[in-house]
C-alpha cells in the first residue's frame, strides 16, 4: 500500500493564445505571463523560420519550433 502523500496540483488556467494567426485555448497550470512569454518566442521563431525558409510548410516549421523546443528543455 502507498503511503506517500500526493502534492496539490496547481490550479489549473485557460489561457487565449494566437500562435501564428490561428487562436487556440491552452490549458496549463503555469501563469499568465509565462504563458505570454511562450506564445511571444513561438511567434518570433516562427517569423525567422518563414523569413530564412519562405517555402516551408506550416508543418514542417512546426515540427522544427517543436524539436528546437525540446533541444533547449
Amino acid at each position: 500500500m502507498d503511503n506517500t502523500k500526493k502534492k496539490p496540483q496547481p490550479a489549473r488556467r485557460r489561457f487565449k493564445a494566437v500562435i501564428d494567426g490561428q487562436s487556440y485555448t491552452i490549458v496549463g497550470n503555469q501563469t499568465e505571463a509565462h504563458m505570454r512569454a511562450v506564445t511571444e518566442l513561438m511567434n518570433q521563431q516562427l517569423a525567422q523560420l518563414k523569413k530564412l525558409a519562405p517555402d516551408m510548410s506550416k508543418e514542417e516549421a512546426s515540427i522544427l519550433l517543436a524539436f528546437n523546443a525540446f533541444q533547449i528543455s
